[in-house]
């Protein structure tokens, strides 16, 4: 599992393009090791942060040019209080994420060049905390954007449409 990349941090398993990331120990981690270099190949990255209940900040997933397919989920990630953000990542087609109810997420949920990401869900209706809206910008693909805040009552600011100029639907519930 080291010779593709992730280091000691994390359990790596490949099955066809698709690269399934767990880190170690998830009970007992508090921040994400760095793992960027090794996406440089990867297609699908499945995310499981299922068990990372002291993670207080989300992933950083940048400039992986090759990178189509993308889950995270954050299931247990009650501690976490900063998304996840996602930049420069010139073939993301999907991403999904899954959120977990109790969630402390305050803010930085960047969603930024992504060009060819056709449509982006994110459902925050259970981040009772947030405080800063989604950053969604310069996907010049967007075609369908869907923000669920609708619990989210510390809101105290709309995000920002202005760069998403092939936004064709939108449905944004705060």
């Amino acid at each position: 599992l080291r010779a593709m990349g992730f280091g000691s941090s994390y359990t790596a398993e490949k099955a066809g393009d698709a690269t399934k990331l767990k880190p170690k120990g998830p009970e007992k981690v508090k921040e994400l090791a760095k793992f960027d270099d090794a996406l440089k190949d990867v297609k699908t990255l499945e995310f499981d942060l299922t068990g990372c209940v002291l993670l207080t900040t989300g992933p950083k997933i940048e400039n992986c040019a090759t990178l189509t397919t993308l889950k995270i989920d954050f299931k247990d990630c009650k501690a976490c209080k900063t998304g996840f953000t996602l930049k420069g990542l010139s073939a993301l087609t999907a991403v999904t994420f899954n959120f977990v109810k109790t969630m402390e997420i305050t803010n930085a949920v960047i969603i930024k060049n992504c060009d060819a990401l056709p449509k982006v869900e994110v459902d925050l209706r259970q981040c009772k905390n947030m405080q800063v809206a989604p950053q969604v910008e310069n996907c010049p693909a967007l075609k369908e954007l869907k923000l669920d805040m609708s619990n989210c009552s510390k809101m105290l600011n709309a995000p920002n449409l202005e760069t998403l100029t092939s936004l064709e639907t939108l449905k944004l519930l705060c």
